[in-house]
């Protein structure tokens, strides 16, 4: 996304599929701040360097519920929606990879955690981004967080991201794409 026109072609073709809130994750962008773009806004959370990041796209027709959003690290962000049943909170997030050091995977999942906890109970919660983990296919312990089509084979972060969800109640929709 760091690139001249990246930003614009991706909006481009998202529009031609009809998409209207997307996560953008490995982004390079640095900073963090809002582009507009012809149909949508570009939201997004990078460091000081062209590594890492992750974005948020926005169509306009929905840009209007946007109430806040927050750009927490090179790795997560947050966006919160109002909508006639209540409020949606986004996050998008590109956790460390599996050879990343225990360090990194602890703080980013523990400033994850702090964050889900910091949201508002009645909430609607929607976790979009890359998580560097797969569900699964053996669902022992995790019967309320992935269903029974699970994929791949788990490791250290699939652990930690079925932890996650387990602890908040979260579902897996899905681990490929």
């Amino acid at each position: 996304m760091n690139k001249v026109g990246y930003p614009e072609a991706t909006a481009h073709v998202f529009s031609r599929m009809e998409i209207k809130l997307a996560g953008l994750t490995e982004t390079r962008l640095t900073g963090n701040g809002e582009l507009l773009l012809q149909d949508f806004s570009l939201i997004y959370s990078g460091g000081d360097k062209h590594v890492r990041g992750v974005a948020l796209l926005v169509h306009n027709s929905i840009r209007q519920s946007l109430q806040t959003w927050n750009a927490i690290s090179d790795r997560i962000l947050t966006a919160r929606f109002h909508h006639k049943h209540g409020h949606l909170t986004v996050v998008v997030v590109y956790a460390p990879v599996e050879a990343s050091t225990n360090e990194d995977k602890d703080n980013f999942y523990s400033q994850l955690s702090s964050l889900t906890q910091a949201i508002p109970s009645h909430d609607r919660i929607v976790v979009l981004g890359d998580f560097n983990a797969v569900s699964g296919v053996d669902r022992t312990g995790y019967e309320s967080v992935v269903g029974p089509f699970g994929h791949g084979t788990i490791n250290d972060n699939s652990v930690r991201l079925l932890s996650y969800c387990s602890a908040f109640g979260l579902s897996m929709l899905g681990s490929w794409y």
